[in-house]
Formats: C-alpha cells, sequence, structure tokens
C-alpha cells in the first residue's frame, strides 16, 4: 500500500491514526471483555475474511475521520501486489532451515541414533556449503555432557592430590581408587531399591 501523504494531510488523517485503523480492520481490535468462569476472554472486531484478501474491497473500505466522517482508503493511498524481502532466521550468522517434531513415547536421542544412517546418506548428498545440524534437547545434552568431561580431568587430580595428601602413600591411595568402583554400586542398588517398591503393583505389595 502507497499512501499519499499530501492528501492524507489535506484531509486531517495521520499516518498514525491511518495505521491503526487499517490494523484493527485486518488483525483486529479489542473491544471487550467476556466473562468465562473466573477468566477474561477478550473479544476482537475486525472485519470478515472476504473483504480483508479482496484488494478492490480495500480500496473502498471506509477510514474514519478524526472530524466523525469517513472517506474511501483509494482517496488516499494505493494498493498494489509488490514482492517483500522475507524474513531469514540465522543460527550461527548462517542462513537455516529449522525442521521441529515431537517425540511421543520415546526419548529424543533413541529417535536421533534411528535415523542417523538416513541423515549420514543425506549429508553426503548434500551440495558444498549445506549441512544439517541436530539441536533441541539432544544438542543440549551434548552440550551439558561436554561441559562436564571438560573439568573431569581436573576433579580426578584435585582427588588423588587429596587422597595423596592424607594417606602418604601410593599403595594406599591406589587401595581406595580400586576399592571405590565397588562403593559406587552399593550406592546405585540403594538409590533404585525405593524406586522398584514404589513402581510395585498392589497385588504384588
Amino acid at each position: 500500500m502507497v499512501v499519499d501523504q499530501d492528501k492524507a494531510r489535506q484531509v486531517g488523517l495521520p499516518p498514525t491514526e491511518l495505521a491503526a485503523a487499517l490494523n484493527a480492520i485486518m488483525s483486529g481490535l479489542e473491544i471487550t471483555h467476556v466473562r468465562d468462569s473466573i477468566y477474561l476472554v477478550g473479544t476482537i472486531a475486525r472485519s470478515q475474511r472476504a473483504d480483508r484478501v479482496d484488494v478492490a474491497t480495500l480500496q473502498n473500505m471506509q477510514i474514519q475521520m478524526p472530524t466523525g466522517s469517513a472517506i474511501p482508503l483509494s482517496d488516499i493511498a494505493t494498493l498494489e501486489y509488490t514482492d517483500e524481502q522475507p524474513v531469514i532466521w540465522r543460527r550461527g550468522r548462517l542462513p537455516t532451515i529449522s525442521v521441529q517434531a515431537e517425540v511421543a513415547g520415546t526419548e529424543s536421542v533413541s529417535v536421533v541414533r534411528a535415523l542417523d544412517p538416513q541423515m549420514m546418506a543425506l549429508r553426503a548428498k548434500l551440495p558444498a556449503g549445506y549441512s544439517v545440524d541436530v539441536g533441541g534437547l539432544v544438542e543440549d545434552s551434548a552440550r551439558a555432557e561436554a561441559s562436564i568431561m571438560a573439568v573431569v580431568p581436573v576433579m580426578l587430580m584435585i582427588m588423588l592430590t587429596i587422597l595423596m595428601a592424607q594417606l602418604h602413600s601410593f599403595q594406599r591411595v591406589f587401595l581406595v581408587v580400586s576399592v571405590a568402583p565397588l562403593g559406587l554400586i552399593a550406592l546405585l542398588r540403594s538409590c533404585l531399591r525405593p524406586a522398584r517398591l514404589w513402581g510395585s503393583s498392589p497385588r504384588s505389595a
């Protein structure tokens, strides 16, 4: 839509009021609320769909003036079809097309692993400069694991240093380290035992 600013000023219609009037007709304007139980639901008024998609109808659309009178939109604006730049989503400063899906009854990691052979074949067929990356929960999980693994060597060095400072013997440190997995197994069994009781059926209990 191309607005003739000279004609709009002559009739006393500011661009902001013209934009508000068009927005009310095309997108709708909340005029009141309807109470639904304890909630207030907004009531939006706008023109019918047939009037909003027809250019001829839009040209004859009446625009309310500040003085109370109305004039057709064709007196101050011209409607025409033009091409505009699309919205380009970027990821890492690269144009990106996102494909999203919800997984029901299984984990996202399992689905990604099952589709990995097909995705490898698809990546091999892509031209240069194109790639397929996995995002979502799988990407977040991989990022979290990478951050944990980054501090594991430092954690092990600190643990060995503390053990060496307390035991003053390589043999004792080796003994503690060799027995530690057995303690972890016992800890895991003690953590899983209540879960089995909670998950039992009333008959078996």
